[in-house]
């Protein structure tokens, strides 16, 4: 079967879930979730903090395999004897040093040798 699938995940981090729900709130957010799937049994990592979820939700693995902890990183890659902040300069040191950014491969790694594709879009903030 030749069918293309396609799946959108949005990620609002800290939103609460009233708060999407509620059309005097989030008219258009509300009416949006009304028609789309929701992940009800989805928990956070612990402790639920911005860049280990989203590097857990990129790909499928707790802190402990991918190396995110706290917004911190200690990898032999960067300075193995301290904690680092997971900031934007880190990671991009990181990556043009091993090549990466994390220690566990992204869904986009994963499905690429399948012909197919990943695409992320956020915005930075610290």
């Amino acid at each position: 079967m030749n069918v293309k699938q396609r799946c959108v995940l949005y990620v609002f981090d800290g939103l609460m879930e009233e708060q999407a729900d509620d059309p005097a709130v989030m008219p258009r957010l509300a009416a949006f979730r009304r028609k789309s799937a929701r992940m009800r049994q989805h928990r956070p990592i612990f402790p639920s903090v911005t860049r280990g979820n989203s590097a857990s939700i990129a790909t499928g693995c707790f802190p402990g395999t991918h190396g995110f902890h706290a917004n911190m990183l200690l990898l032999s890659d960067l300075d193995m004897d301290k904690p680092t902040e997971a900031n934007q300069k880190s990671l991009a040191r990181l990556h043009d040093t091993a090549g990466q950014a994390m220690l566990a491969p992204t869904l986009g790694q994963m499905l690429a040798p399948h012909g197919l594709q990943y695409w992320g879009l956020g915005s930075w903030t610290n």
